[in-house]
């Protein structure tokens, strides 16, 4: 009597569920390397530390479902506003735009709606996804 062997089984894989798996990596892929995904938004100056970092703007927390709210953004920011897939940002201050700040939105596609609101907070910003 002969021992039958196991046989490797193969899964085979739908090409629906390849497609489905491809669009969800999609966005992730520019993540593993968190360099050139910066350098294509044009931050390239900032320390190595701060490239691979993401981290929020002071007092950042959801207002709602895609709606966000911050304190002023600086450029240790910016790659995690990138990845809030933002369409907008509401500018409440009397101050003009920042130009580097300006330059991130321009690149990142977001357009900004300057309102000079004179209040008690020296910045407040509302952020759209």
């Amino acid at each position: 009597a002969s021992a039958a062997t196991p046989r490797a089984m193969k899964l085979e894989v739908s090409p629906r569920q390849r497609t489905q798996e491809a669009e969800q990596n999609e966005g992730l892929e520019a993540w593993k390397h968190p360099k050139q995904l910066c350098a294509s938004l044009g931050y390239g100056e900032e320390e190595e530390e701060e490239v691979t970092r993401m981290v929020p703007p002071l007092n950042f927390g959801m207002v709602d479902d895609g709606v966000f709210r911050s304190g002023f953004p600086d450029a240790a920011n910016f790659r995690f506003l990138a990845s809030l897939n933002l369409r907008s940002v509401v500018y409440l201050c009397p101050e003009p735009y920042p130009e580097q700040n300006a330059r991130f939105l321009g690149r990142s596609g977001i357009k900004l709606h300057h309102f000079g609101i004179q209040g008690r907070k020296s910045s407040r910003e509302l952020w759209r996804g």
